[in-house]
């Protein structure tokens, strides 16, 4: 993706958000890190010079001037609607060719996951944590609305020796 500033014209970024933030449709010059990372324009400059918005990334990035010269080259709008599903992407190349995407072709389970799938997901996420905690966790939350405190889920939690 080294090449994208010189093959991208334009990035159109269409938002399922009702207001326009300043800091947010901020294209730059950067001049603190907060700014970068608060920014769409630098996010998806980001993820075109490099091909991927990880922290490694966004270190490199602002002071990357490639990356400053593609974030001027972003345009965010957005939509009236409020859902996660309503955005798009559309990357217009300097030979012609448009590529877009939707966010209604976002996999249902990744917007709106069920228990199962939120389950199976901290298990793949939390692999690290021993496996009689990681029960002790997802039943301390399942039923943390029938239980008069949170003790459960703090003892579960919290780190042990």
């Amino acid at each position: 993706m080294a090449s994208a500033r010189k093959t991208v014209e334009r990035v159109d970024v269409l938002h399922a958000w009702c207001h326009r933030s300043h800091a947010y449709i901020f294209a730059g010059p950067f001049t603190t890190i907060e700014q970068a990372l608060v920014s769409c324009n630098f996010a998806f400059a980001c993820a075109l010079v490099y091909g991927r918005h990880d922290w490694e990334a966004v270190k490199a990035g602002f002071t990357d001037r490639r990356v400053a010269e593609l974030a001027q080259r972003v345009h965010v709008d957005s939509v009236s609607r409020w859902g996660f599903t309503d955005g798009a992407v559309t990357v217009a190349t300097r030979d012609g060719r448009r590529l877009s995407a939707s966010a209604a072709e976002i996999p249902d389970e990744l917007i709106r996951p069920n228990w199962e799938q939120m389950v199976a997901k901290f298990h793949t996420l939390s692999g690290f944590v021993p496996a009689v905690r990681r029960r002790a966790i997802v039943e301390a939350v399942e039923f943390a609305d029938t239980r008069p405190d949170l003790e459960a889920l703090s003892g579960a939690l919290r780190a042990t020796a």
